[in-house]
């Protein structure tokens, strides 16, 4: 019953406009509260704008194709439909309302666009991937939900979106297979940019650093990110600051000297910077090995100093990175040496995450947290590519967004 209800809930949207806006036309246009208490003319004009709501809202339940295409059948439908009813309007010198037309067309124009949206996020896409060029590596990356195509006999029809490695050959069946599908209206695409709509994560066999130029957008960010870093710094300052001075003065009492931590990371071009942080752990005893890495629930993290990595305290002294343009607020998160070293030895596309400066936050860090072994390392490194691909004010916003939610919930520190 909850399923059936669930597909059915854009039609029962509709349902529920078309029952209620006669009263609301006949109460905020005609100051009358009862729809049958207006005036014979007056109330036709009232049906025949509501029955113009209701077929522009029919025809958004049943358009097909692509959201944008779907998107501008119906915009154009509406403005189509409620022009043929203002001309028969005009047209057969009936009484009208110019506030009830213009309501209704704006009417018209939400609810579609509203029904159009619900629809494609209620119903379950059906894509399938062409097996020309599959891998079991790339059929892990595309998800669980994706179908292999078996035979290029099969009606492209049956799918919404069909998925082709472009970046391996494919024969002449499976081209004209896709010729087909293109010709029907169903979605043709590289597996490699489904990846990356649905994940937010570029697949790393496909991604290659004219990625990185070729979008206008990352290009013209680059010159105003800056600008952007240094103002939100100079903004934080005042309340950084003393949290900074009262945190460090706890690490003192707490844990003694010293309260900074200092490491070499690798940042923009592969170049070395030193990074700041306020310390977290214990001082080592003697003869005791320094690890590289910070373990989940690692013994080194004193009590004060969980706490100040739970809500990202100890990163605020990188603001002065981010002032001396080692670093920026978002970016991916910059590797102690060594380990960036083997990372690039093992994953051959690791050092374009070099590519932009690292940062604070990062999309790897409210998509994926921290790395424990090398899978999780390259889906790491998978959204890394997909920052530096992607880069742009909206993204960082919604970066910042994650983090702030993030560290309000004290979630994903260690």
């Amino acid at each position: 019953m909850e399923g059936f209800l669930r597909r059915q809930l854009p039609a029962i949207v509709l349902a529920g406009c078309v029952a209620l806006l006669p009263l609301a036309y006949s109460a905020k246009i005609f100051n009358e509260t009862n729809v049958f208490a207006l005036d014979g003319w007056f109330f036709g004009h009232v049906f025949l704008n509501t029955l113009a709501n209701l077929v522009c809202g029919l025809f958004a339940l049943v358009v097909t194709g692509r959201i944008a295409t779907q998107l501008n059948a119906v915009w154009v439908t509406t403005f189509a439909i409620h022009l043929l009813l203002t001309v028969s309007v005009w047209g057969l010198r009936l009484s009208y309302s110019r506030p009830l037309m213009a309501v209704a067309l704006l009417v018209s124009l939400m609810v579609c666009t509203a029904i159009v949206l619900l629809r494609d996020n209620l119903r379950t896409r059906r894509v399938g991937i062409v097996p020309a060029g599959l891998t079991s590596d790339l059929m892990t990356w595309v998800g669980p939900n994706v179908t292999i195509i078996t035979s290029p006999q099969i009606s492209p029809r049956n799918y919404d979106e069909i998925l082709i490695n472009f970046s391996a050959k494919i024969d002449s069946e499976w081209t004209k297979f896709a010729s087909t599908a293109i010709l029907s209206g169903c979605q043709v695409r590289h597996a490699a940019e489904y990846v990356e709509e649905v994940s937010g994560r570029v697949y790393p066999e496909h991604f290659a650093v004219e990625h990185i130029s070729a979008n206008p957008e990352t290009h013209s960010y680059f010159v105003y990110k800056r600008i952007v870093d240094i103002l939100a710094v100079v903004l934080l300052a005042p309340v950084a600051i003393p949290v900074i001075i009262i945190a460090g003065g706890a690490i003192a009492y707490t844990m003694g000297r010293p309260i900074f931590f200092h490491q070499d990371r690798v940042g923009f071009g592969g170049n070395l910077f030193r990074m700041h942080k306020l310390r977290t752990m214990r001082n080592l005893a003697a003869g005791e090995s320094a690890l590289t890495t910070t373990l989940r629930g690692d013994p080194r993290i004193t009590p004060l100093g969980a706490f100040l990595r739970r809500f990202r305290i100890d990163e605020l002294p990188q603001f002065w990175n981010v002032l001396r343009g080692d670093m920026s607020l978002v970016g991916p998160r910059p590797e102690e040496a060594k380990l960036a070293k083997n990372y690039a030895k093992a994953i051959p596309v690791y050092h374009y995450r070099c590519l932009v400066r690292p940062g604070i936050t990062g999309w790897a860090q409210i998509r994926s947290g921290y790395a424990n072994d090398d899978q999780q390392t390259l889906d790491k490194v998978a959204y890394d590519l997909y920052y530096a691909k992607y880069m742009s004010l909206q993204l960082d916003l919604r970066i910042m967004a994650g983090t702030l939610i993030a560290v309000m919930r004290g979630s994903d520190a260690r």
